[in-house]
């Protein structure tokens, strides 16, 4: 299910819009917004796949309400009554603009195109595990820790966060090693073809992941733990898988 909010100034707008897409059965609405900075509060505290955005609302616009947002992981589709956005819209990745009043039949073609791409990316994290989990085992792995060579089988390792100067690696029996060692020094000690950098500041064993929430951009081990994958890491993973 996409998850989805709708912001307009015009209530007549939103309700619409709303009895519109409840025809569409793969679109879950979870608010509709009057106002753009209750909007922009929203969006900055909770994950969304999906914005209908009108443009010309007061106090705050719909590209300003974009600027201003924290991190724009979701995807945009412009409702407008102006006809002079379509270039600047398409500047913000939007995947579709749409002229009020909106017509049943544009708006069909668009959750069309909005399908296409979650259905897309869906694939490409299906993807990426099965090739994740298709690569060989590997030898056991040492650390120093406290002036002792500790010996650990991979998947006793669930993951590694950096600590600045040092790095806390996690165990699969829940228990924490913590290591003199920048992050950059344990992932050389790591096989690559079972740890992943995911981030600055996280390496993964990838026989620990459930799932990769692709839209999101992070990774839920299998111990439920949520690890953020930033945006190079990411683009480095989709390109060499």
């Amino acid at each position: 299910m996409i998850k989805c909010i709708v912001i307009d100034d015009e209530p007549n707008a939103i309700e619409n819009l709303v009895i519109e897409l409840e025809i569409h059965k793969t679109i879950h609405i979870l608010k509709t917004f009057l106002n753009a900075k209750e909007a922009l509060n929203y969006l900055n505290n909770n994950i969304v796949d999906l914005v209908f955005l009108d443009i010309e609302m007061p106090f705050m616009n719909g590209f300003q309400l974009l600027q201003e947002v924290d991190l724009q992981n979701f995807d945009i589709v412009i409702t407008t009554a102006y006809n002079n956005y379509a270039i600047k819209a398409f500047k913000h990745n939007a995947i579709d603009y749409l002229l009020k009043p909106i017509n049943s039949e544009e708006l069909a073609v668009t959750v069309e195109k909005i399908n296409s791409k979650f259905l897309t990316s869906q694939k490409n994290a299906s993807s990426i595990l099965l090739a994740l989990n298709e690569l060989a085992s590997p030898k056991k792995i040492a650390f120093k820790n406290n002036g002792k060579l500790m010996f650990f089988e991979p998947n006793e390792i669930s993951h590694v966060i950096s600590d600045g100067n040092y790095s806390k690696v996690f165990l699969s029996n829940k228990e924490t090693l913590y290591l003199t060692k920048k992050i950059k020094e344990i992932e050389e000690l790591l096989p690559n073809h079972l740890f992943l950098r995911v981030h600055n500041s996280y390496i993964i064993n990838i026989q620990k992941i459930k799932s990769f929430v692709v839209a999101d951009n992070f990774i839920i081990l299998k111990n439920n733990i949520n690890i953020p994958v930033s945006k190079t890491y990411k683009s480095i993973l989709l390109t060499k898988i």
